[in-house]
């Protein structure tokens, strides 16, 4: 993260490790196939989120790094929650967020893909019990259901359903990509 002002910019997992960053790519295109293995394991994802992606936040570490994402908490508080308690217009405010939040559903609705986060190494076919149920309502508009987690290995479970290590977001290279 940088601060200039009172902006900051944030860097993806795939910038920090010079990665491709094709997942969203991948898992749209019809014709690709997901199969990703890791070596990451479950304390070098704690790490990842602990770190973040702020260039700022990368390059510090312990006490260094917890005073920078302090001083991100303390400038969004001053900017972005002090704005908010302005709003005068409160009727205008809940339109606005029920029209933003009726288009998000849209959007997913439009794409019918799904990803859930899990803090396992094991997915289980239990698991997949909500992307199932999706699948079924959605039918041939169901793209895939991804289980994103901790383990090693990508694994089917069912056609269009996949467990995906964590990492597949920032190492899966883009369809056509080297």
């Amino acid at each position: 993260m940088l601060a200039t002002g009172s902006s900051w910019v944030h860097v993806f997992q795939g910038e920090i490790d010079d990665a491709p960053d094709g997942f969203v790519d991948a898992i749209l295109d019809p014709d690709t196939e997901i199969r990703h293995d890791s070596n990451l394991a479950r304390r070098d994802y704690v790490e990842r989120v602990v770190r973040g992606g702020f260039p700022e936040a990368v390059a510090r570490e312990g006490r260094r790094r917890r005073s920078f994402h302090d001083a991100y908490v303390a400038d969004l508080i001053n900017r972005d929650v002090v704005q908010l308690s302005e709003i005068q217009h409160g009727r205008e405010m809940r339109r606005l967020l029920n029209l933003v939040a009726a288009r998000s559903g849209q959007l997913l609705q439009q794409a019918n893909l799904a990803a859930l986060l899990k803090a396992s190494s094991t997915p289980r076919a239990e698991d997949f019990r909500g992307l199932r149920h999706l699948q079924e309502r959605t039918g041939d508009d169901f793209l895939g259901g991804y289980l994103l987690h901790t383990g090693p290995r990508t694994i089917s479970f069912g056609p269009k359903l996949r467990a995906v290590p964590i990492s597949a977001l920032w190492e899966t290279a883009a369809p056509g990509d080297p």
